[in-house]
């Protein structure tokens, strides 16, 4: 879904200066709003959400921070280190017993948000006359990635905010069900499964480590997750990526190393979001990654 402008203004304006929870009630066109005006790093978030493990009662809830493109990653990367310390042991266990891939259940329960220093600053901008806030935000103009030559001879372009994003607090919940659930939070879900799926690559627990009959997990990533969730360096992201593109599309006469059942490609996605998602753990893909970390 594209960005509309003014509903990125009127958020912008909206958004409080103290931590107030998100308006339950927003449509699909202010998420995605609210979500570009949190990757500009006009606006931080603080969330919270319960992981449970399937077949389990044992509920842990997270409190995160994030604002930026690469929040989110990280804030989760911390919140995965710390539950892999605690459960990963469990998460093993019953990988172990089942045979089969094992994705916790991620429900928002707590979502609050307020500006940054910087967004303080666009939003006197915005009521001051300015369109440049809005601009920046939806990378249009000025900001649209191309390099420009300033009157001082520096040459400045829109590079991604990378923001920060970190773990506030982790902790056992109360058995059963939860009093209060804002929503299945299916960009949170993706993020802990990218975020795990790095860890059990990193720990040699990337498949069930009992028989070789057992199914390997199929945690499907596509772009950077897929890139970030085997330990590729950023700045050979893009690389990679065309390479595992070969993967699936050889050239002409060379048969391609990846069946149908190991990608998927990703219905209607959303501007600059990857269109095919691949099976993580997949030896070709595991094996091309392992050669990008020596360079």
């Amino acid at each position: 879904m594209s960005h509309d402008p003014a509903v990125v203004s009127r958020l912008l304006q909206q958004a409080p200066q103290d931590w107030t929870e998100v308006p339950r009630d927003l449509s699909q066109t202010e998420e995605v709003a609210l979500s570009a005006l949190t990757a500009a790093g006009f606006v931080e978030r603080r969330v919270g959400f319960s992981i449970r493990l399937p077949g389990q009662e044992q509920t842990q809830r997270i409190t995160i921070e994030l604002s930026g493109e690469y929040g989110l990653a990280e804030a989760m990367a911390a919140a995965v280190q710390d539950w892999w310390a605690r459960w990963g042991r469990q998460w093993k266990d019953l990988k172990r017993d089942t045979g089969e891939p094992i994705r916790p259940v991620v429900t928002r329960d707590a979502d609050y948000w307020r500006l940054t220093a910087d967004g303080l600053l666009a939003k006197t901008d915005l009521a001051q006359g300015s369109t440049a806030p809005i601009d920046f935000v939806l990378k249009r103009g000025f900001f649209d990635g191309r390099p420009r030559l300033l009157a001082d001879g520096r040459t400045v372009r829109r590079e991604p905010v990378r923001g920060y994003g970190k773990l506030v607090s982790i902790e056992n919940a109360p058995t059963g069900p939860l009093a209060v659930t804002v929503s299945n939070w299916a960009e949170g879900a993706q993020a802990f499964a990218s975020a795990l799926c790095r860890q059990a690559v990193a720990r040699g627990d990337s498949q069930p480590p009992d028989t070789k009959e057992s199914t390997p997990a199929r945690v499907f990533l596509g772009g950077n997750d897929l890139a970030a969730a085997l330990n590729v360096p950023k700045h050979r992201y893009r690389t990679f990526l065309r390479a595992v593109e070969r993967l699936r599309r050889p050239g002409r006469g060379k048969a391609s190393r990846l069946a149908d059942t190991d990608y998927e490609e990703v219905q209607n996605p959303r501007p600059n979001t990857p269109r095919f998602k691949y099976r993580a753990n997949h030896p070709a893909i595991v094996a091309l990654a392992k050669r990008f970390h020596s360079k």
